[in-house]
């Protein structure tokens, strides 16, 4: 996991990497359907795909409830699983939406997320241990 940090942090200065944001305001342009078909196309190989959903940072209430969670369920854009990791204030949340037809043992690939998550979390000696929420 260390490894992969240094790595992430390395690419991170990439220049190309913001290349995206430049193409992202003409793909908004383009009719859902279009847009469903090229990021179709792009992803169909791909096991699974990431996503992160910066969140609520303040303190938030719904009806006079105070907003504990949010989960983000990302769509599937012709890939297996997609991951959607929600930050909201100082806890992360992780939905996991998966083809059935790609993921037959669902259990066990949560068993798998939850193993990992949990690995990486061990690496932060203060963090507490994932809890799956089905």
């Amino acid at each position: 996991m260390q490894a992969i940090g240094r790595l992430v942090r390395a690419l991170r200065d990439e220049p190309a990497i913001d290349g995206l944001s430049l193409l992202a305001p003409g793909l908004a342009r383009l009719p859902a359907a279009l847009l469903s078909a090229v990021a179709g196309g792009m992803t169909k190989s791909n096991d699974l795909q990431a996503s992160n959903v910066p969140g609520l940072r303040d303190e938030l209430f719904l009806a006079g409830a105070r907003i504990e969670r949010v989960y983000g369920f990302g769509p599937l854009p012709g890939c297996a699983s997609m991951i959607t990791l929600t930050s909201h204030r100082d806890t992360c949340c992780i939905g996991a939406n998966i083809d059935p037809a790609a993921v037959t043992e669902t259990e066990l690939f949560a068993q798998c997320l939850e193993r990992g998550f949990a690995e990486v979390l061990s690496l932060h000696p203060s963090s507490k241990p994932p809890v799956r929420r089905v």
